[in-house]
C-alpha cells in the first residue's frame, strides 16, 4: 500500500518504551553507503529538515553540501536496496547504473552526493539507541510524473533545496533536466538549456562522474569520518600503505605574490567568471580542513580487478576547504562562505621533495601532522583557476592555490 511522503522533521513521535512506529513514505537525497552492523550497509539521506531523534556522529560536508547532524538520516538496508535504486535508475536518467558493484569496489565508503539519487521509499519507523534507524523498502529513484498532488508538495521542497546550495548543484545540474521539472531550474539559468540537455543526456552513453569531492576533515567546524573508512573514486581502488615515511609540502611556501592587488572575500571569489584568464587572485581565508584528511591517502596502489594484484603507486588530488578569515566557533558554515581549492597529483609531486610516484609512495604518511600550524589560522592564499579532468572527455575549471618552492 503506498503511503503519503512525509518529511524528516514530520516523523512519528515513538516512546522510548516502544520497539517500532508506523510505516510512512519518504523521499530523501541519498549521499553515501558505508559498511554498517552484520551485513547490513548504512545509506545517509537527507531532505534537509531536521529532527531531534536523528543525530550522526558527525556533520556532513561533501561537494559543496554541508548537512548538520539532525538532517542526515541513516537507515540500515541490505544490497537488495542498492540493486533496486540501480534497476530503477535507467527509467529516469536514460542510462544504466550498477550502483551495487560500485559499492562493492569501493570497498568502504561509497559517496553518492554528485549522482542526484533522491530516492522514493517506505520506512518502517524505529528507534536505535535513543535514535531514529528506520528500515526501508520499496526504493526507487523517484519518478515525479507519478506522485499525488500531496506527494509532490514535500517533494518540491526536497528538490527547492538541492537547487538553492548553489555550489552542490552546480556539480549535478547536468543531472537535473532528468529529474525535475523544469519550473525548478528556471531560477537556476539552467530553464533555457533543458531541452538542450535532456536531448544531450539522450545522446551519450554515460554523464560525467565528478571526481571533485568536497572533504570531511577533523578541524573544529566539520568532523571526519575515520580515515580507515576513506575511499578512492570507484575507478580506482587505491590500498593504502602504512610503511610511508615524511615529506614536507604544504608549508608558507605555498602563498605567493599576486598579480593582482585587490584582495578578495570568498564570496567575492565565488562572483567571478570561472573561465581560464592566467591571473592570479589573492583571498582573505583560512584553511579549515582538507581531502584526503589522513594524507597517507594521498597516495596509493590501483589494484587490477582482474589479478586482484596491485598495480604502480599513484597519486591523488588533494582538495582543501578554505573558509572566510573571520569564521569562528559560532559560525555557520555554507556554500557561500567556504570554497574548495584543489591541488592536483601533478603539482603535489613537483612541488614536494620527491623525484618520483614511487618516492612520494614510500615518503608521504607523516607530513599531514606537520602541517596543523596553517590549519585556522587567518592568512592571504594566492589562487588560481585551472582545468582539470572529469573523465577521459570532459573537464572542469577549479581555484588551485599558488604553489612556489
Amino acid at each position: 500500500m503506498a503511503r503519503d511522503l512525509i518529511k524528516i522533521e514530520d516523523f512519528p513521535e515513538i516512546m522510548d518504551g516502544q520497539k517500532q512506529g508506523p510505516r510512512v513514505g519518504f523521499c530523501g537525497l541519498v549521499v553515501r553507503f558505508y559498511p554498517s552492523r552484520r551485513d547490513y550497509i548504512g545509506m545517509d539521506v537527507t531532505d534537509f529538515t531536521s529532527h531531534p531523534r536523528v543525530c550522526q556522529n558527525q556533520e556532513y560536508y561533501n561537494g559543496g553540501l554541508l548537512l548538520a547532524r539532525n538532517e542526515l538520516l541513516t537507515i540500515p538496508v541490505k544490497i537488495e536496496a542498492l540493486k533496486r535504486i540501480q534497476v530503477s535508475y535507467p527509467g529516469i536518467f536514460g542510462e544504466q547504473y550498477n550502483l551495487a558493484e560500485e559499492y562493492y569496489s569501493a570497498s568502504g565508503v561509497l559517496d553518492v552526493h554528485d549522482k542526484l539519487l533522491v530516492v522514493k521509499m517506505t520506512l518502517r519507523t524505529r528507534l536505535y539507541q535513543g535514535f531514529y534507524e528506520p528500515y526501508s523498502y520499496d526504493e526507487e529513484i523517484v519518478d515525479y510524473e507519478y506522485l499525488g498532488n500531496k506527494d509532490r508538495l514535500v517533494v518540491d521542497d526536497l528538490f527547492r533545496n538541492i537547487v538553492s546550495r548553489k555550489e552542490y548543484f552546480s556539480k549535478v545540474s547536468h543531472l537535473a533536466p532528468r529529474l525535475m521539472p523544469a519550473k525548478f531550474l528556471i531560477s537556476t539559468g539552467h530553464s533555457s538549456e533543458v531541452s538542450d540537455k535532456v536531448q544531450h543526456l539522450n545522446a551519450i552513453s554515460s554523464v560525467p562522474d565528478t571526481k571533485i569531492k568536497s572533504p570531511p576533515h577533523n578541524s573544529q567546524y566539520i568532523h571526519p569520518p575515520d580515515p580507515n573508512t576513506i575511499s578512492s573514486s570507484p575507478t580506482q581502488n587505491l590500498v593504502p600503505d602504512i610503511e610511508h615515511g615524511d615529506f614536507d609540502f604544504c608549508n608558507s611556501s605555498t602563498v605567493g605574490s599576486p598579480e593582482e592587488e585587490q584582495v578578495f572575500t570568498i564570496s567575492e571569489l565565488k562572483q567571478l567568471d570561472m573561465t581560464i584568464d592566467n591571473k592570479t587572485y589573492m583571498v582573505s581565508c583560512k584553511i579549515i580542513g582538507c581531502f584526503p584528511d589522513d594524507w597517507m591517502y594521498l597516495s596509493g596502489k590501483e589494484m587490477d580487478p582482474k589479478s586482484n594484484t596491485a598495480k604502480d603507486p599513484i597519486i591523488r588530488d588533494l582538495e582543501w576547504i578554505i573558509a572566510d578569515a573571520n569564521v569562528d566557533e559560532r559560525t555557520v558554515l555554507n556554500s557561500e562562505n567556504t570554497l574548495s581549492v584543489i591541488s592536483p597529483a601533478q603539482d603535489i609531486l613537483e612541488f614536494s621533495n620527491y623525484g618520483s610516484v614511487e618516492d612520494f609512495f614510500i615518503g608521504c604518511s607523516g607530513y599531514r601532522k606537520k602541517s596543523n600550524s596553517i590549519f585556522n589560522i587567518p592568512t592571504k592564499l594566492e589562487v588560481r583557476k585551472i582545468e582539470i579532468p572529469i573523465n577521459s572527455s570532459t573537464t572542469t575549471v577549479v581555484w588551485s592555490p599558488v604553489e612556489s618552492k
